[in-house]
């Protein structure tokens, strides 16, 4: 919906998601196959929330994590500061 109240369609795909008014985004980052890739994997981006889903099946889980504080840290920091929410949410397979 626009801002004005008309309806559009929202642009969908398996890797990314973005809300047609506020233009907040969810991305989903690919599996990372190498070190290199891991290292990549949340460079240039700005997020006060970063979701890791099954961690324990995740290769480089610990170089993703620790990649990711640049990513994280000011989003963060700024929605703190702002009284907005921000956070690492961590889920694993209880199975």
């Amino acid at each position: 919906m626009e801002e004005d109240g008309k309806i559009t369609k929202a642009k969908k795909s398996a890797t990314k998601l973005e809300h047609p008014i506020t233009h907040n985004k969810i991305i989903v980052k690919p599996k990372a196959t190498s070190y290199e890739a891991a290292i990549g994997i949340g460079r240039g981006l700005s997020a006060p929330f970063l979701h890791f889903d099954e961690v324990e099946f995740t290769p480089y889980i610990d170089v993703i994590i620790e990649n990711s504080v640049s990513t994280y840290e000011t989003s963060a920091r700024k929605s703190r500061e702002t009284g907005a929410l921000y956070g690492r949410i961590f889920t694993l397979n209880a199975a």
